[in-house]
């Protein structure tokens, strides 16, 4: 995640789930224990419910801010990395660094230049660090896409087992109704029965 999508992401949530940023570690994936205990340690006192922290980090979560990861029961969080742009110098200020370097402009004599080498510490930078950082955002994109459709099909399966609850519920409903209804036109009949009886 680049410094812009982050500070996007962290302007969409709430000032609590912040807090609850600040406990998550950087580097190692923690449990909710670790990030609970963290948070207290930080000071943040008033932030104690369960229910809290988790919809904290749910939240940071769908917000690409954190990776969450392992089982429903032993959930681990992480934060995402992010990645700060390198500045290339412009060719107006190279050209500017150039021009005050060169000791033919401040009129000393030509035999006077000694040959300058190209300086390679910052090329190499750029060549390691510019394929690197395009595979890590991709990747980050990935686990993000990833969490995001995994929440979705647990609240989706979550969905249609409550709707096949209530389909059967109302099935078993209906079942009864019915039984006595046949029961009633049973009694009704045999009602009928007995006054025809008494007329005769």
């Amino acid at each position: 995640m680049n410094q812009t999508r982050f500070n996007a992401a962290m302007a969409s949530v709430q000032a609590v789930a912040r807090k609850v940023y600040e406990a998550v570690p950087c580097v190692e994936e923690w449990s909710f224990h670790q990030v609970a205990g963290e948070l207290q340690r930080l000071g943040s006192t008033s932030i104690r419910d369960r229910r809290t922290i988790e919809g904290c980090l749910g939240a940071l979560g769908h917000a690409g801010l954190i990776r969450i990861s392992g089982p429903q029961t032993d959930r681990r969080y992480v934060r995402v990395k992010v990645t700060t742009p390198l500045r290339v110098p412009s060719k107006a200020t190279v050209d500017s660094q150039t021009q005050h370097s060169d000791p033919r402009q401040e009129g000393l004599p030509d035999q006077t230049l000694e040959p300058t080498v190209p300086t390679t510490t910052a090329t190499p930078s750029a060549v390691q660090l510019k394929p690197l950082t395009a595979p890590l955002d991709r990747l980050c994109d990935i686990a993000e896409s990833l969490t995001k459709l995994a929440e979705t099909l647990r609240v989706t399966t979550l969905s249609v087992a409550e709707l096949a609850k209530a389909v059967e519920d109302s099935a078993l409903d209906a079942a009864e109704e019915a039984h006595a209804s046949t029961e009633q036109l049973k009694k009704f009949e045999a009602l009928k029965t007995a006054l025809d009886a008494l007329r005769h």
